[in-house]
């Protein structure tokens, strides 16, 4: 799993969902990975693409009109990686 923290200066506090996503992972025998950017699709997609991983699940923290007003981050993985699953 990875977590991607926006370095825009504001405090994003999601902090007890986080860590019970890491703990799942855990018991998964997953890895839980935590990187900054300035987006959460770029970041995610530069991930993928460093790993070489095939398949990305999103979970979606917007709400509708924000997701109306800024675009989800699922649709804009799909724009710049449109090969990936």
């Amino acid at each position: 799993m990875v977590h991607v923290e926006v370095d825009d200066g504001l405090g994003h506090g999601r902090v007890e969902a986080l860590e019970r996503y890491r703990d799942l992972i855990a018991v998964a025998g997953g890895s839980y990975l935590v990187v900054q950017g300035a987006s959460p699709a770029d970041t995610l997609v530069e991930e993928v693409r460093h790993r070489h991983a095939g398949r990305v699940v999103v979970a979606r923290h917007r709400s509708r009109l924000d997701e109306l007003v800024r675009g989800s981050v699922a649709s804009r993985i799909r724009r710049l990686a449109p090969g990936l699953e």
